[in-house]
């Protein structure tokens, strides 16, 4: 995710999350620009007021030509949204699900075999060179 920060905003697509408290800010840039055709949205979510924060909504929008994002009055930060990007969920970074036992064993032993093979291969290398140079040795006799 990349927060677009060139002005005027440039023609593309663009996700935003609108606190309560910005969204008159939103709806004011909303009239102004989606209105006569300049932006559309396409996708809007809203969320509730909860113990991490105040209410929102969660917004992807396009525009069709650079526009007015007055940074000092909206103060939303404008992400860019790939086509990936179709919901909130999208937006969220998650840890990778956990491995179940069998695929730790997997794994394990997949690390373990890959040690294995550069020792091995270590041993047949050294093996090798003191062959090569046994008969060397033997050659200049």
């Amino acid at each position: 995710m990349t927060i677009e920060r060139r002005r005027p905003l440039p023609v593309g697509r663009y996700w935003i999350d609108v606190f309560s408290s910005k969204q008159p800010s939103w709806e004011a840039w909303r009239e102004t620009f989606v209105s006569p055709g300049d932006a559309v949205v396409e996708h809007t979510e809203s969320f509730e007021e909860n113990e991490g924060g105040e209410a929102r909504d969660f917004v992807i929008f396009r525009t069709m030509k650079q526009l007015v994002w007055p940074d000092t009055d909206m103060q939303i930060p404008v992400n860019t949204a790939g086509t990936e990007i179709q919901s909130s969920a999208d937006t969220v970074q998650r840890p990778d699900a956990p491995k179940s036992p069998l695929d730790q064993i997997s794994t394990g032993f997949s690390e373990t075999l890959k040690t294995m093979s550069f020792v091995v291969g270590g041993v047949v290398v050294a093996v090798g060179v003191v062959a090569l140079l046994s008969v060397l040795k033997r050659g200049k006799r």
